[in-house]
């Protein structure tokens, strides 16, 4: 019989020790590798400055190795957990999504040729493209397929832009290259906007205050410096900032707000707000292999979401109901009776 276990209890070890070492480790990877070192090139040349930034990028570089090997075991880990589960699409999902992250990670260990990349890049977003079939649908139908249907828009662009790439080194002629990675980056903040209005996290002023002070900084640094700040988020996140700055200033903010809203729910709202915060950091540069095994567990981690029955998702005091589907749900639920995740098979 298959095993339907909470994963926090099925796996103690796997859940809480791996996940939050893994994120740890990204989020020095990101500190280190990503921030400090292109900040440290923008400061005027100093001697003692540069064996200080060059430290902190061998610290980021070693962060970023373990956050490989960690998030290898950990996507393991929710496509073994996927498989087991009741439900061919369940299953198939899983297997597809292992697939992608040890495609991808074939791609870092040897030798890629551009047919490989293509492959990969195919492989990955079918593997999106079924966990989006498969995403459960939840109280309140949240999170339901809207949002990673935004998110999957912007994976499918970004498929095609690098597949494109990869095939115009064969002497390929491929149209609309450089469009659909635009594209690409329009679906991403449009689902990172999305967030407020489909999770619908209950509005409170202090929080709403305490989220602002990056997406206001940002705001403001786009208005003194924007090449700079353009130049940064390209090489670091894949963002060229082509959208009005506010436009992205009300994305950073939608998330963080989310996110903070989810973090302080039940084991399965910790595990989307971790789920978000992965495909977050990936950005758009998923021609690389380590921002694409990010994306993967970001999406492993979304797919993951409420695959425990009795389990529900955005029921905390933090959020409101849903409108439309909570009220179904009311119709045909006794008074009594907590409200249940409904996940399709």
């Amino acid at each position: 019989m298959l095993s339907t276990r909470h994963p926090e209890t099925a796996s103690p070890v796997l859940g809480d020790l791996l996940r939050p070492a893994l994120l740890v480790a990204v989020l020095v990877e990101v500190a280190f590798l990503r921030l400090a070192l292109r900040l440290g090139q923008a400061l005027p040349p100093d001697e003692r400055l540069g064996r200080v930034f060059s430290g902190l990028a061998t610290l980021g570089l070693a962060a970023q190795n373990f956050a490989v090997l960690l998030g290898v075991a950990v996507l393991a880990g929710l496509c073994w957990r996927q498989v087991r589960l009741p439900g061919v699409r369940r299953r198939l999902s899983g297997a597809l999504l292992l697939a992608a992250g040890l495609s991808t990670l074939g791609l870092a260990l040897g030798p890629s040729s551009p047919g490989m990349m293509i492959a990969a890049s195919l492989l990955a977003f079918v593997a999106m493209g079924t966990v989006w079939y498969t995403a459960p649908v939840l109280s309140g139908g949240r999170p339901s397929r809207r949002w990673l249907g935004l998110a999957l828009v912007g994976y499918g662009a970004l498929a095609y832009h690098y597949s494109a790439q990869a095939a115009s080194s064969l002497g390929l002629a491929v149209a609309w290259t450089a469009p659909a990675y635009f594209v690409a980056e329009a679906a991403a903040v449009a689902a990172a906007v999305a967030l407020v209005p489909l999770l619908r996290p209950r509005w409170q002023l202090s929080r709403a205050m305490a989220v602002s002070l990056l997406p206001a900084i940002l705001l403001a640094a786009l208005w003194v410096r924007p090449w700079t700040i353009a130049s940064l988020t390209v090489w670091t996140f894949g963002f060229t900032l082509f959208l009005p700055a506010p436009v992205y200033a009300l994305a950073l903010w939608s998330f963080l707000y989310t996110v903070s809203a989810l973090v302080r729910g039940g084991p399965e709202d910790r595990r989307l707000a971790l789920g978000l915060t992965f495909i977050a950091l990936a950005g758009l540069k998923l021609d690389y292999s380590y921002f694409a095994l990010l994306a993967l567990l970001g999406v492993g981690f979304y797919a993951a979401v409420g695959a425990a029955p009795g389990v529900p998702v955005g029921t905390a005091p933090d959020f409101v109901p849903a409108g439309r589907g909570l009220r179904r749900q009311r119709s045909a639920t006794p008074a009594s009776a907590p409200l249940q995740p409904e996940v399709t098979p």
